[in-house]
């Protein structure tokens, strides 16, 4: 049994904030001239080999059919799926600007990972979405074993999206069930059964897609404590690779269809941490180990051999097995990280195809990380991916004193 936290500390830190999927979090981003970007991902590249680059793909499809009224992603609500090829031929024109335009070490870098995420990959017609990842592999030159995983809706999910995943190669799925809980499910309007989730995972494995990960949320409205223990009983029956447990972040004035879910109720502080707390067990009994800070995952998983070696890494993508050099972003908002800059593209999809039929793949924004910047994100790493960290004299007494100007000020 894991010691449970002070609820003077909960408290604290009781904070809406963006998850730490990059240090410093999006909203504290200063800027980026496309030239900082360039130089960048020249520092990335320097004195390394083409066995040494290695690169990391993350596609951005922010098609939804429809709203969750939980949703904190970019996203676009459109049910005309007759905008699927115009968007599959803007991404692929995309990576080929990129490969020309962007030095030419990014080109020469091994692709290791390719994630397709959003809004929902499984709004593309299965037609369009073996096109997309059919057509990266081949305008990249070593993507002969990259590991390739999807987002899946359940409810957006047909047969024949299993046959064109298997066709391409996909390796791994990542299911966005957010609950078992039917009234939760319905107050955040992202109903689906259980049956529907088990037909996915079944498909899937029917045709060699095992690895299979399942996303849920804590601190959502109806949720109880013996509702999140029934929900971690019936993730085991179908036993996915990997558990993610998110935090729901209440941010109505940034997403303001979340004010839906005030009438039903959120959970204060410690009686979501006690939600989590109960999946947590649940899941822990089931047999999954703990990874990191949200994520669990099979005895036999590369993550926990991973967790094992050190090697276990977070980006924008969530946890890997290993760090890569690079992680280039394509589709609208899609987020690129050099590990010495973050660059962001145009969020608007509209404009997002303008820029891209102009030849223009330049970033919109993003962050040069500072010296101090790259340690922090260093330190933050260590404690997401490996529970502790090493800290100099200068970095403990900077945290003391942070501490007693915060007493002070709280006096």
């Amino acid at each position: 049994m894991k010691p449970s936290v002070p609820p003077l500390l909960l408290a604290k830190y009781d904070r809406p904030v963006p998850r730490y999927t990059s240090y410093p979090t999006v909203p504290a981003w200063t800027g980026l001239t496309k030239d900082a970007w360039y130089r960048s991902l020249e520092s990335a590249s320097a004195g390394r080999s083409e066995a040494e680059l290695a690169l990391s793909l993350y596609v951005h499809i922010p098609y939804c059919h429809s709203l969750c009224a939980f949703c904190a992603c970019t996203r676009d609500i459109r049910r005309d799926r007759s905008l699927a090829p115009r968007f599959v031929d803007s991404l692929l024109r995309e990576l080929e600007l990129k490969s020309r335009t962007w030095p030419a070490a990014w080109s020469r870098a091994r692709l290791r990972e390719l994630h397709l995420g959003g809004g929902t990959p499984t709004w593309l017609p299965p037609a369009e979405l073996s096109r997309l990842i059919g057509g990266i592999r081949e305008r990249l030159p070593n993507a002969d074993q990259v590991d390739i995983s999807i987002e899946i809706d359940p409810r957006s999910f047909r047969l024949e999206h299993a046959d064109a995943l298997q066709s391409v190669g996909v390796h791994r799925a990542s299911l966005g069930v957010q609950d078992f809980h039917v009234p939760t499910l319905r107050a955040i309007k992202r109903y689906q059964s259980r049956d529907q989730v088990e037909l996915v995972v079944d498909a899937l494995r029917a045709r060699g897609i095992d690895r299979i990960n399942f996303d849920f949320v804590f601190g959502l409205p109806l949720q109880t404590e013996s509702t999140m223990a029934e929900t971690g009983r019936h993730l085991a029956q179908l036993r996915p690779s990997r558990v993610a447990v998110y935090s729901y972040a209440h941010l109505p004035s940034l997403k303001p269809a979340q004010r839906d879910l005030e009438r039903h109720g959120l959970p204060e502080a410690a009686k979501k941490r006690a939600l989590y707390e109960s999946l947590r067990e649940s899941v822990e009994t089931q047999g999954y180990v703990e990874i990191g800070m949200d994520h669990f995952a099979l005895p036999e998983d590369e993550l926990v051999a991973a967790l094992t070696t050190g090697t276990l890494h977070r980006n924008f993508m969530g946890y890997t097995p290993r760090r890569t050099d690079l992680l280039v972003g394509l589709g609208p908002s899609s987020l690129s990280d050099s590990g010495f800059a973050f660059a962001q593209n145009e969020k608007d999809v509209e404009r997002w195809h303008d820029r891209i039929e102009r030849g223009d793949v330049d970033p919109i924004g993003g962050h040069a990380l500072s010296r101090e910047d790259r340690r922090r994100r260093q330190i933050i790493l260590d404690l997401m991916c490996r529970f502790s960290t090493r800290l100099s004299d200068d970095e403990w007494t900077q945290i003391a004193l942070s501490e007693i100007t915060t007493v002070k000020s709280s006096a």
